[in-house]
This record gives C-alpha cells, structure tokens and sequence, in this order.
C-alpha cells in the first residue's frame, strides 16, 4: 500500500490484524500496575484505571502517594472500528514505552507521532512509564491518518479484560 504523505512516498507495511479475543468480553479501562522503583522494580497497586487522562492531576493513579520515583505500567486494548491507517503521538518528558500489538511504537522521552495501519477490532496495548518528579507527564493521543486534530487517548477510551485482570492492593499498615 502506498499513501502520499506531504509530497513523499511512504510504504506502509499490511494492516496489524486485530487481537484474537470477543470484543464482547472487553469492559471499559485499562489495568494499571503501579511499581516503587523507575524500573518497574516491586509492585505496589494494580487496579483498572478509568481515568480520562494518563496525566490528570486531580485524580492520580494511587491517591494519598506523590508519585515521584515510580512507575506505572498499563495493559489493555486499543478498541478499533475501521481498517485504516492510524497516526499516534506520544509525548513524555522521562522514559517510557508503548508497544501496540507486541511492536514497539516508542521508547524514551520527548514527543513523536508514528503512523500504523490497524485493522477493525481489539488491539494489545501496553504502556510503560517511568515517573520521575511532579511535572512528568504521559500522552498519547491519535486520529485516522490526514485528519487534523489528534483525539486523546487515556485510560477510560481503552479497555481490559475482566477475566484476566487480578487486583493487588498493598497491605494494610499495621497499628502497634
């Protein structure tokens, strides 16, 4: 397939075929896992996260803790309703990684828009960031290619599936 993209000729690879699972079976958000350490080095939380945005501040990932010296990783899928090619931008100022169907869209910091052609269903969607102080942030947004306005995509525009999803919440803090 060729696309005419701003006077150069861009050669895309076949549609990624969606994932193989009902789309029935999927409910709204993502599983978030949230981890002490940038590396994702001991697990703290893991709960599905409904948040409109990766980086709202009003509502963090893990009420009550400041965030600083974490990281977080989401796991779900990217709902798609039309074969088509699907432009990404995602933007963090510290490390992190998207791999959309096991293919890693990106890896580190800054900002980059990356072009995908998706076929119509679920798609696996794994985020993984590293948090470093107050003002770090995570976005991801996307819209079908030669459209103008990105769309954000946060937590609550994706989905998970219940049946595999295993809530961990740290233990209690103990009284003496």
């Amino acid at each position: 397939m060729w696309l005419d993209v701003r006077r150069h000729r861009l050669s895309l690879p076949p549609a990624l075929p969606a994932a193989a699972i009902p789309v029935d079976r999927l409910h709204p958000g993502v599983v978030v896992e949230y981890f002490a350490g940038l590396n994702q080095n001991a697990l703290a939380l893991r709960k599905v996260d409904t948040r409109e945005r990766f980086d709202d501040p009003k509502r963090p990932v893990w009420g009550g803790h400041h965030g600083y010296w974490t990281s977080r990783r989401w796991t779900g899928y990217l709902r798609v309703y039309s074969t088509d090619t699907y432009v990404f931008s995602i933007g963090a100022e510290e490390g992190g990684s998207v791999l959309l169907d096991g293919e890693e869209l990106n890896s580190g910091g800054g900002s980059l828009p990356i072009t995908r052609t998706l076929a119509a269903g679920p798609h696996t969607l794994v985020i993984e960031h590293g948090h470093k102080g107050p003002d770090d942030t995570l976005r991801l947004s996307w819209n079908r290619h030669g459209e103008t306005s990105m769309i954000p995509l946060g937590p609550a525009a994706l989905f998970h599936d219940p049946a595999a999803f295993q809530p961990h919440a740290p233990p209690a803090e103990r009284k003496e």
